[in-house]
Parts: structure tokens; sequence; C-alpha cells
């Protein structure tokens, strides 16, 4: 028996709407009479590869992903990328290619995301040939030299941030890099459209960290710039700069959009449209804002500690700053293809985290800075110490942690909850790995947590030891899923000792919150 070929008289146009519903519903019943012919006449047989190993049954099932068979063994369930089928009722190769589709910032995707993409293929054993389409659209091909035959297409359609989540939401996208969070009217769309599981914390990944720069104009010889006074300036609300002459100018935040947008996150702000500069205003008060830099401008560094002093500790990788913002990969909320699935396991890896580091961004790859009593964190801490804090509080920290290294890797948290922020949802994945990959075998792990001011002492401890058990509960889980038993890490509660900045903004506090990584 032959399959369905060309139907009589199903040549559509003119608006011959009758005759395409006719020709619709002979095409599926000649389709399914197919299937179920064949699917009772005639086994199909799986086979890896290799040739190693093959099995052969009756054909139940092809969902683009995974094929199903019922074998002598029961109903089996394989990965379509990983088997060939044989026999008369396996579908098509053309309708098995996983296809993935790419978009957001043009610039993050060809400096990141297309050497990730590379990278992964090649420790997956695939290669790819690249392909240029119309609107500088281009599309990878891969395949493998056993199946001599594309598996998968990924197309790579950039943007910017805010049409690749647009692509998202419309369902015409798998990814979006991204250079910002997911807005609250964005979260609302992809909630209209997939459901309210679609904006869970997973569905969002930090896969790096890039640094904003703050430049005045060059007849602004200002250097440094605290973390209060840019969050009056990016309120909403014009601030007033005093400049070096004595003269008061009003500050506005320029740059790019994007850029202004990750900045306003990162400050715990409300994302607004920026601040427009009013006309007759004189430029020495403009502050531009990027993550590209063209152009000789003055840079602003900006001082994180309570008090503006020259001679601040140079900033360590992970420490709070709120010019170091993450970079995100977005997933759509549908069904994703297998080799989708694979590429998003990927970026956690530690040889992805490489590849990011190698390319100039900063990776999750974790440093450890040595807690001796050396000078660095303590007068950072007692610099950020709010008055009325305990000294027992600060001095319990200091006890409790000397001796140890702290990891670059925390975890932070919505207020007043043990609800983790998108960023630490990422870490905790990566922090799996790491422990898997036996980096720390034998090493004593703490996770400390820590709490902001708010609130008395007492709670404040509370808290911050009930994050640092919730922390530890699911890097157990996640590790006993993957088949290792609980490992013995210790969980305190330090409250408000050791904070990193000081705690009189929304930023500050929310810095504070968190639960660090101590190893010995």
């Amino acid at each position: 028996m032959k399959r369905c070929g060309r139907l009589h008289g199903c040549y559509v146009g003119g608006g011959k709407v009758l005759q395409f519903i006719r020709c619709s519903f002979l095409s599926v019943a000649c389709w399914t009479f197919w299937l179920s012919s064949y699917a009772v006449a005639d086994p199909v047989t799986l086979t890896l590869p290799d040739g190693n190993f093959s099995v052969s049954g009756e054909f139940i099932d092809f969902d683009g992903s995974f094929y199903k068979i019922d074998t002598e063994f029961g109903l089996l369930t394989m990965a379509g990328d990983t088997v060939i089928c044989t026999g008369l009722p396996c579908p098509l190769i053309e309708d098995i290619i996983q296809r993935v589709v790419f978009s957001g910032d043009k610039v993050l995707g060809q400096a990141l995301l297309l050497p990730l993409i590379k990278r992964f293929a090649n420790t997956r054993g695939y290669n790819i040939e690249s392909f240029t389409l119309e609107n500088s659209v281009e599309e990878l091909h891969f395949s493998k030299p056993e199946y001599n035959q594309t598996m998968a297409v990924f197309r790579m359609s950039f943007n910017s941030t805010s049409e690749g989540i647009s692509k998202i939401i419309d369902g015409n996208a798998d990814f979006s890099m991204a250079r910002r969070a997911v807005m609250d009217l964005e979260k609302k769309l992809l909630n209209a459209n997939f459901g309210p599981k679609s904006t869970a914390p997973r569905r969002s990944k930090v896969i790096g960290w890039e640094r904003l720069q703050i430049r005045a104009e060059n007849n602004n010889k200002a250097s440094l710039l605290s973390t209060e006074n840019l969050i009056s300036m990016t309120s909403g609300s014009p601030a007033l700069w005093p400049l070096k002459n004595g003269v008061q100018l009003p500050v506005f935040i320029d740059g790019l959009d994007e850029s202004v947008m990750a900045l306003r996150q990162q400050l715990e702000q409300p994302t607004m449209s920026k601040t427009e500069r009013p006309q007759g205003v004189n430029t020495p008060g403009i502050l531009s804002v990027s993550h590209l830099w063209q152009g000789a401008k003055n840079e602003i560094q900006v001082v994180t500690s309570c008090e503006e002093v020259s001679n601040q500790p140079t900033e360590k990788k992970g420490d709070a700053n709120p010019l170091r913002v993450p970079i995100y990969l977005i997933a759509s909320p549908k069904k994703l293809a297998p080799i989708a699935r694979d590429f998003w396991s990927f970026l956690m890896s530690l040889e992805a985290q490489k590849l990011v580091q190698d390319l100039g961004f900063e990776s999750r790859t974790p440093l450890e800075v040595k807690f001796d009593g050396s000078a660095g964190i303590i007068l950072k801490s007692v610099l950020n110490t709010d008055a009325d804090m305990r000294a027992d509080d600060l001095r319990n920290a200091i006890q409790s942690l000397l001796g140890y290294s702290r990891l670059s890797v925390s975890f932070r948290f919505l207020e007043g909850s043990q609800v983790l922020d998108e960023t630490s949802q990422s870490n905790l994945g990566y922090l799996v790995n790491l422990f898997l990959s036996g980096r720390y075998d034998g090493r004593e792990v703490i996770f400390a947590g820590f709490s902001d001011s708010q609130g008395s002492s007492e709670g404040n401890l509370q808290i911050s030891l009930d994050r640092a058990r919730a922390v530890r509960a699911t890097i157990n889980t996640m590790l006993a899923e993957k088949k290792v038993g609980q490992l013995q890490f210790q969980a305190i509660g330090l409250g408000e000792g050791l904070p990193t900045v000081c705690n009189n903004s929304d930023w500050g506090q929310y810095q504070n919150r968190r639960v660090e990584v101590w190893i010995k």
C-alpha cells in the first residue's frame, strides 16, 4: 500500500472555502487511515546510531520529540534524536527536525549566545553548517556524521530585548537574550497567553553579568557618585549635583533605553520611561548610562558604602554593585524541543561558564575570598553598620566565619520572605553542578544567612537562619534528584551582621537580605 498521495481536486483558490474544507478532511482521514493500517500491520525498529542496540514493536505515536512503540517488553518511549527509525510507519525525516528560534538583544546574541551555541554543539558531537537568510537572519543546521542529515535548526533573529520578549509573548521565539528582567506588563501578557505558570522563575536564567558605565560630559570633572545619589537621580525627578566650581545644575540620567531599565531594576525602582532632558539645561549635569561606550567622556565611579570614602576596598566579583547587571536568557513557556532543553541545561555547566568568562563577561565561576581578619570585608561591614545595630551581631558574625572563604555565589530574597529572586533561582542549579563536579569534596560548607536592619534584632536572626536552612534544604533536594544523598552542610543565621552596603535604601536592604556560601 502506498502512502496518501496528492488528493484529486484539492487545489484551492479563488475563495473555494468548501473545497478547502473537503480537502482538509480528506487529508486528515487519509493520514489517519495510513497510520492505523501500518501501525497494526507493520512494525518499526528503533536503532541506536552505533547499531549496538535495537528494539522493534508496534508504532503507537511520535509527538515530534519522542517515539512510543508497543514492544514485547511493554510500552517503550525513546527520544527521536537518539535513535534511527526504520519501517513504513516511521514519520518522514523532515517531520522530525527540531527547530529552535532565538531572538532578543543583537549585541549579546552575537557576542555571547552564538559562541555558547557553537560550544554546545561541539560538546554534543554535532556538526554545524551556517546559512544567512534575508534581513541578516542566520540559521545553524545541526547534524551528526552517523545520521548524514539535518537533525535540528537554530534560527537567530536578533533585534532588541523588548522585541525579543514580545516574540516570546506571541509564541514566535523559543529563547530571548535580554539585558533586563521581564517587566510587570510583559508578565501579564505572558500569563494571558500561556497561563499563570508562564512567568515562573525557572523560565528566566542568568547566564552571566556585564558592567554598566556612567559618564559625564568632559567639562564635569566629578569622579565619585554615591549609591544614594544615583537612586535619587533615577527616581524620575531631577536631582541637584554640586560641581567643583560651586555651581549647582540639575542632573538627569540619559543613555540607551535598555541600559537605563537595567539600572533601575538593579536599584529596586519601578521601571519607567527615562526622564527627558528639559530644553535649555546645561550639559554638565547630564549623566549617560551604557553597556557599551563610544566617545571620550568622564567616567563616574559609584561608591556603595554609607560614607563617600576616596579609597574604597577593591570591588570583588559578586559584591554589591548597582552597575553590575545580569544578562538573562528567557525561555518560552511553550514546550521546547529536546535539543533546546539540553542547551538550556548546558548553560549552567562549568564548560559553558568558563566560555562566558573567556568572552569578557562575568561568569558564575566562583571566586573565593578568604575571611582571615584582613581589613577588606570587616572595614566595609563597619562602614555600613547602622548606629543601632547590636555589637554582638557583628562580633558573632566575625567569630563564626574566621578562617572560612566566601564564595561569589549568593542568594537574595524578596522582602520579608523566603522567596528567591530570579538570579538566585539560577544560582541553585549552578551550585548543585559545582558540588557534583567534586570541586569542594572534603571541605566544610556553611550556608550563612543575613538580614537587613528592618525589624527587631531577634526577628532578623531568626529569619536569616530560616533563609539559610531553606537554601540548604533546596540544594539537598536537588542533589537527591540526581541520586546524590544529603551532604552535611551547616546552616547559620547571623542577622544584621556583616552588611555589604548600608540599609538606608530599598536597594541596600535588598543586597543585605542574602544567604552566602562559605567554605573551609
